[in-house]
Order: C-alpha cells, then sequence, then structure tokens
C-alpha cells in the first residue's frame, strides 16, 4: 500500500507516473491537471492536438465529461469495464485539453485494480504508452525503470502487473461505430 500511497501523492501533486494497464505500462497524470498533462506530452515528443484517452472507475464519471446517446449505448455499456476506449462527444464542462478539433473526447472505464485505486483517490487520469516516441512501450515493471527510470519527468514508477493483454485497446468511435484502432 505504500507504493500506491507514493503514487497517489505524485500525482495530486501535478507529477507523472508510470504505472501497470491492462497491456502494458503506461504514463499517468491527472486528467483535470492541464501542467500535469504538459508533462506528458512533452516526455512523449507529441503534439498538442494528439489527445490522450481518459480514463474513469465508473460509466457515471465518464457521463460528467462526454455524452453517451444513440444506437450505440448498449455496446458501449456491454464493453465497460474493460479493455475498450470510445470516442464520444464531450460535454461543455470538459477541459479544452483533454478534447480533440471535433470536440470528441477518448475515454475507457477500467477494471484494472490499481488504476481504479488510483482513480478513485486522484480523480480520471490520462493514460498513454509508457515510451518515449519512436520507442516501443514497456511491458512491465522491469522494462519501464529501463526505459524510463532517468527521465526526470516521471516523478515515479509504481511497480505492478498488467491483465496479460497483449495490444492495446480497440477504440471506437461512439457516433459510427467505426473501429479506429484495433
Amino acid at each position: 500500500m505504500e507504493e500506491l500511497d507514493r503514487a497517489v501523492h505524485c500525482l495530486n501533486d501535478g507529477c507523472v507516473i508510470a504505472h501497470a494497464t491492462e497491456a502494458i505500462f503506461g504514463l499517468a497524470a491527472r486528467a483535470l491537471d492541464y501542467g500535469a498533462c504538459k508533462r506528458v506530452w512533452k516526455i512523449k515528443n507529441r503534439p498538442f492536438s494528439k489527445k490522450f484517452i481518459v480514463i474513469f472507475s465508473s460509466v457515471e464519471e465518464v457521463q460528467q465529461y462526454s455524452i453517451i446517446t444513440g444506437r450505440n449505448e448498449q455496446k458501449i455499456l456491454e464493453t465497460w469495464p474493460g479493455h475498450t476506449t470510445w470516442v464520444l462527444k464531450s460535454r461543455e464542462n470538459c477541459p479544452s485539453w483533454l478534447k480533440d478539433e471535433n470536440g470528441t473526447l477518448a475515454v475507457r472505464v477500467t477494471k484494472h485494480y490499481q488504476m481504479l485505486a488510483l482513480i478513485d483517490r486522484c480523480g480520471p487520469l490520462i493514460s498513454t504508452s509508457a515510451n518515449l516516441s519512436g520507442f516501443p512501450p514497456a511491458e512491465n515493471y522491469k522494462q519501464a525503470v529501463k526505459n524510463l527510470g532517468k527521465d526526470s519527468l516521471v516523478s515515479y514508477i509504481l511497480p505492478g502487473e498488467t491483465c496479460g493483454k497483449t495490444e492495446p485497446s480497440t477504440i471506437y468511435d461512439g457516433v459510427t461505430n467505426k473501429i479506429l484502432r484495433g
């Protein structure tokens, strides 16, 4: 529990951590903390226009920032919690740095035990693979330490296990049901 407490402290202080996800190790920052999100863009060396997935612990939390409606509602609800991401229309209160130029937000409700614990204590998190641009993502704690341990922008690497998935989450368009990443 001490390790989780340290990760929570880092996140709540606006820092970036690496942690286990369903498939790989990821980078996380509090989604509602613009400064922390900027650190992740810097670590990843990616343009501001390329947004991150926002991870929630419940459908009710997702609905605070995005809109689940229409013909895909049942399918969306059947895939959560789980390893599926949906791109949904954002609500007006959704921070601008989380949504893309079309006003959409990529969201997932996780069932990973550590991620749930982090979200419950820190709020929604942005998520992306724990790697520098151009390098493969870390598949486990040891690789995350090797790849990111010297990066001063990653404040802590939380020991943990993935759920054994081998691919990134499938991403669907929540309006058209089209697969955006398979």
